[in-house]
């Protein structure tokens, strides 16, 4: 017989995102590695580094956003349809990030993508994956309200919010419209998103600021609280604990925005607790897609 020689090709997880380019690679001696746009690289910058100093040669790639100046790369996608394809594969690398880290997760969990909109995906014990519908707020939601308003997102958030656990918002609350409710829990339950900032000018002083932005981050984290209780409606996403059927209660929250802000953690954190569930936030979680490319597609 003949031997064929084919060198070993150095591979790399790409998550081409609308704003960011996320790369992981694993390096011969075993350690992960993270690379993106949000380290100082335009789109082309991060991939000649990629090309030129860390030699990747074929990259796996995820994701919708623009691929310029990876054309140099052979690429490889996943296989059917591309949006439950993306699905499955971030929350292969959800997966992956809570097992190096030890993270103590029920083997079947829920896997809750923040970026542009939010997707949300049920992990099995088997490793399946059930994608499920998924919601149009999401980081790129609250990006859009703050920068109109000439806030900054990301640090932003931190820098306007983080010294008040309860920052005062611009929403109505059910114990603003219904007196009887005040001093239960159901006081603090939204009524209606940024209902009272008809009623206060945008003077865009700091005040006005963080109401706005506690406003935004409040949408967002309430439609994922409100996204989760109807998903637990489904049969699929239930799990069975001493005999008993329930919901399932851990939940994996990966993506940028979360991963960066710890504003945002700390209120999803809260409402998903309030409504029984186990937040999960693993580290470099804005690269779940990148890793999970890496391992989950062939070159």
């Amino acid at each position: 017989g003949t031997f064929t020689w084919r060198p070993l090709l150095r591979k790399a997880g790409i998550d081409f995102g609308l704003t960011h380019v996320k790369a992981h690679w694993i390096s011969p001696s075993g350690e992960r590695n993270f690379l993106s746009t949000m380290d100082g690289f335009d789109r082309r910058g991060l991939a000649n580094e990629l090309r030129h100093r860390y030699a990747i040669d074929v990259i796996c790639a995820a994701g919708n956003g623009p691929t310029d100046g990876f054309d140099w790369f052979p690429q490889h996608r996943p296989q059917g349809n591309p949006i439950s394809a993306e699905i499955r594969v971030q929350a292969e690398g959800a997966a992956r990030l809570l097992q190096d880290q030890r993270l103590p997760v029920a083997p079947r969990f829920m896997a809750v993508s923040i970026g542009t909109g939010v997707s949300y995906a049920l992990r099995d014990e088997d490793g399946g994956c059930v994608a499920l519908l998924g919601s149009a707020i999401g980081a790129g939601t609250v990006d859009g309200l703050l920068t109109s308003m000439g806030i900054a997102s990301g640090p932003g958030i931190d820098a306007l919010l983080e010294s008040d656990a309860a920052p005062p918002t611009f929403d109505l609350m059910l114990g603003d419209v219904v007196p009887a409710l005040k001093g239960t829990p159901y006081e603090a339950f939204v009524a209606s998103h940024f209902a009272k900032a008809a009623s206060n000018p945008p003077l865009l002083d700091d005040e006005w600021r963080r109401r706005f932005a506690a406003s935004a981050v409040n949408m967002l984290v309430v439609d994922v609280a409100r996204s989760l209780l109807l998903h637990d409606k489904n049969p699929d996403c239930r799990m069975t604990l001493d005999g008993f059927v329930l919901p399932v209660r851990d939940v994996v929250v990966v993506g940028t925005m979360p991963s960066r802000s710890r504003t945002v953690r700390r209120a999803l954190e809260a409402a998903l607790r309030l409504i029984g569930k186990e937040p999960v936030f693993p580290e470099r979680a804005e690269y779940a897609l990148a890793v999970g490319a890496y391992h989950a597609i062939e070159p």
